[in-house]
């Protein structure tokens, strides 16, 4: 699995297909979480944190 980003999402890629998304916004140097979407068969096994996690690694690159 990997992640692949665009401006306003950060996504989780199995085999090139997304199993999950983290959608965001940022304004005014903060960014705000929208929406995290993790494909029904992949809940439970903690990808929703790994996006959280790389959301914040994310952040902190472009705050710098």
């Amino acid at each position: 699995m990997k992640f692949s980003y665009d401006q306003e999402n950060i996504y989780l890629m199995n085999n090139n297909s997304e199993i999950a998304r983290a959608n965001f916004t940022i304004k005014d140097n903060i960014l705000s979480i929208n929406h995290i979407i993790v494909e029904e068969k992949y809940r439970g096994k903690g990808i929703a944190k790994q996006l959280m996690l790389e959301v914040i690694k994310y952040s902190e690159k472009i705050t710098c």
